[in-house]
C-alpha cells in the first residue's frame, strides 16, 4: 500500500489547517509510505508548483484562497 507525501500533506492540512514545514514533515515521516526526506521535499515542491498549497509569510503552508472559496461555494 502506498500513501504518497503529497496526499499525506493535503490530507493533514485539510484536517488540521495551515501547518509549519516541520509539522508536515513529521506527519509524512510517520504516515507516508514510502517516505524519505527527498520524497518530502519533492512533494512540497510539486504542491507549490501545482498551486495546491501556498507558503504564507509567517512560514506556514496553507491552501490557496481558491480552495477555501470552493469549500464555501463562493
Amino acid at each position: 500500500m502506498t500513501y504518497p507525501c503529497t496526499e499525506c500533506i493535503l490530507d493533514h492540512m485539510a484536517a488540521s489547517g495551515p501547518q509549519e514545514r516541520k509539522e508536515l514533515k513529521r506527519e509524512c515521516r510517520t504516515q507516508a509510505v514510502p517516505y524519505s526526506d527527498e520524497l518530502f521535499e519533492n512533494a512540497i515542491f510539486t504542491l507549490l508548483q501545482q498551486q495546491k498549497i501556498v507558503l504564507e509569510t509567517d512560514n506556514y503552508y496553507d491552501f490557496p484562497e481558491a480552495y477555501y472559496n470552493a469549500q464555501i461555494g463562493a
